[in-house]
């Protein structure tokens, strides 16, 4: 080989060589080798994670389960709708929608009170009580004119009926010293809807089998509450509360049984309508 092929040879080597050089030297300049701590800094900051990616999704797409919470109590209350009921004269508050009721208040001609609601067919409306605001009672529609439309009142269910006729309560009391002759002192309620005007009594010990006392008809039932040992009123109207006696003698009668069977009735000598009550006691 001649020399000017060796030195032809030589310079095509040393620019090969020159050009991988310069291509080593470009691409470490232009993508540096980076460190593992590099890289953990350069995933966090420029590389979204897809375990962020699912997170977001499931929190956007899928509901959690919902607490069990105990839920407050559903309660009815009335609420007025701003109608008034203005009485044409004075009109009796009744504990329901009739005359058989009880008489819970007033509601005076002219007066005004608060409508809550009204029965069924809308001939009585349920008001707030003018005597006691605390309470509520019935005013019939006949005497009363309502103030506003009756379409917008609760439907109110009344209480149950009073029982009519004759009806009542007996049951013991005390035993009243009179002048040194116990009185067995038993108090009546009127549970009915007539006045109690006529009794008959009678009380037998139960521990000795023999007659205590006994009236057959009596006009004049009922003591004095105050004074058991004397007359008081001659009836006891409906919805009060009256006292009986019968004398128990002079014999010792203490921690004995007593039974004693007491009829009344709403006209004089034991007629009209009655009814009949028994009472146990042991004379104190």
């Amino acid at each position: 080989m001649s020399n000017n092929n060796r030195i032809l040879w030589f310079l095509i080597g040393l620019l090969g060589g020159l050009v991988i050089c310069a291509i080593t030297v470009f691409t470490l300049w232009k993508f540096p080798i980076l460190k593992p701590t590099e890289i953990s800094k350069t995933d966090s900051t420029l590389i979204p994670t897809l375990i962020d990616t699912v997170t977001i999704v499931a929190s956007t797409q899928m509901p959690t389960a919902i607490e069990n919470t105990e839920l407050p109590p559903i309660t009815t209350t009335i609420v007025p709708a701003n109608i008034m009921v203005q009485a044409k004269f004075d009109t009796n508050c009744r504990q329901g929608p009739s005359t058989s009721y009880t008489v819970l208040g007033l509601l005076r001609a002219d007066q005004q009170s608060i409508a809550l609601g009204t029965n069924n067919d809308q001939s009585w409306w349920y008001i707030e009580n003018p005597d006691n605001p605390e309470t509520d009672c019935w005013v019939n529609g006949e005497t009363t004119e309502l103030k506003g439309d009756a379409g917008l009142l609760t439907i109110i269910t009344p209480p149950p009926p009073p029982i009519t006729g004759v009806s009542f309560l007996a049951a013991f009391w005390k035993v009243e010293d009179c002048a040194n002759n116990p009185l067995a002192v038993i108090q009546i309620n009127n549970t009915g809807t007539e006045r109690l005007e006529s009794m008959s009594i009678l009380m037998i010990d139960q521990t000795t089998n023999d007659t205590v006392f006994y009236v057959p008809a009596t006009n004049f039932p009922f003591l004095d509450n105050k004074e058991p040992c004397l007359i008081g009123n001659e009836y006891l109207a409906a919805g009060r509360t009256g006292i009986v006696g019968g004398y128990l003698g002079q014999v010792a009668r203490r921690n004995h049984l007593i039974q004693a069977s007491i009829k009344l009735c709403n006209q004089d000598n034991l007629s009209g309508s009655c009814a009949e009550s028994p009472v146990e006691f042991i004379v104190p």
